[in-house]
């Protein structure tokens, strides 16, 4: 019995040991393994930018900026600048995201940064390949508040 365990133990650590690579050696066999036209249909990552690099983000990248707050929220007031406001949780979130290009730039944000997080990950689920979260939301900013 000590022996049969021994021995799956030691199976468990072999196989273990065969089954990691570092993260170079996947990549590289992940590249292998799928052609170049497999590796653009993956989504794109998440950006995510302080509220210092805010600005610089969306003059250089002519981003689109949307607050993904609820409408009570941004009537407290909202970023100078917000282009679109698109409640994340309300029931037309999905259609008027669908409406927008997905290869335009967007920074996302709400008002601690969860539900914005939310918001750019469906969107790049949904194919849009530029897309920045402003980490710790309208709660970061220190610039100019609309009201």
């Amino acid at each position: 019995m000590k022996n049969t365990i021994t021995g799956i133990f030691a199976l468990a650590f072999i196989f273990g040991l065969s089954a990691c690579s570092t993260a170079e050696e996947s990549t590289t066999l992940d590249k292998n393994a799928v052609g170049a036209e497999e590796l653009q249909k993956q989504p794109a990552a998440i950006k995510h930018i302080s509220a210092a690099e805010f600005d610089k983000v969306k003059s250089e990248t002519k981003a689109i900026v949307i607050d993904v707050r609820t409408p009570g929220e941004v009537a407290e007031g909202y970023i100078d600048g917000a282009d679109l406001f698109i409640d994340v949780n309300g029931n037309s979130f999905q259609s008027e995201i669908a409406k927008l290009d997905k290869s335009a730039n967007y920074i996302v944000y709400c008002r601690s940064g969860g539900r914005s997080m939310n918001a750019s990950n469906y969107m790049v689920e949904q194919g849009f390949t530029n897309v920045h979260n402003l980490d710790g939301g309208i709660m970061s900013w220190n610039g100019k508040v609309v009201k």
